[in-house]
């Protein structure tokens, strides 16, 4: 078996990404979790935000590094998806509503790679808005 370049891996994982990114999820500690595929200087990032309870969180990684691509190869698809959806987390898909579908589009144009304070705050604000009807 003839192992994939790291191009057709990531073409992979930026495809399960944006598949992923339709979707919201909740966690079964009733946070939101929201994965939004991010590109910077032509690298493929993947952002998770988790909110809820007051709390917000954002959580930048690189998609397919190369320590991770020269480690698991073929398999770094399903190291991502790991990452992405730990098995404490217990998150399932809900309808991704209008308003989450608003906040990802302004908050993809303030994205940084590190130092997502300023938006964090932003979200917290605006946390009420979100919060999961029972």
């Amino acid at each position: 078996m003839e192992l994939k370049s790291k191009q057709q891996i990531e073409n992979e994982v930026e495809t399960y990404l944006n598949k992923t990114a339709q979707h919201l999820f909740v966690t079964e500690s009733g946070y939101l979790y929201k994965i939004i595929p991010y590109r910077n200087e032509g690298e493929l990032y993947y952002v998770v935000i988790t909110m809820g309870k007051g709390q917000v969180n954002i959580r930048i990684n690189k998609a397919v590094s190369d320590s991770s691509y020269n480690y698991y190869g073929n398999g770094t698809l399903s190291v991502v998806k790991d990452v992405l959806f730990p098995p404490y987390t217990k998150a399932k898909s809900i309808p991704n509503f209008k308003k989450m579908r608003v906040l990802v589009e302004e908050i993809k144009k303030e994205l940084k790679v590190s130092d997502n304070d300023k938006l964090i705050d932003k979200i917290k604000n605006r946390l009420p808005e979100f919060e999961v009807v029972k």
